[in-house]
């Protein structure tokens, strides 16, 4: 993805980390919603796939906004 040559690596870097606790903020409230309204089976089983597909998509990035988007989604699951 050129973080090695890129002059605003640092920024980027900094805005994944960022974007990935912001999306466990969120994560955390709507867990909390969801656990009162379908259970804990059903909120663990949503998380767990977003978690998987996130993942997977984080895996085969082929640029850096890409990443930096599933990475979110990862924090949320």
């Amino acid at each position: 993805m050129g973080l090695a040559t890129n002059p605003n690596a640092e920024s980027l870097i900094g805005t994944m980390t960022g974007l990935f606790y912001a999306g466990g903020v969120i994560g955390v409230i709507i867990n909390a919603y969801l656990v009162d309204k379908i259970g804990r089976r059903w909120t663990t089983a949503v998380g767990a796939l977003i978690l998987t597909i996130s993942t997977g998509c984080l895996a085969g990035s082929v640029n850096i906004a890409m990443f930096i988007v599933f990475r979110f989604f990862s924090g949320l699951g």
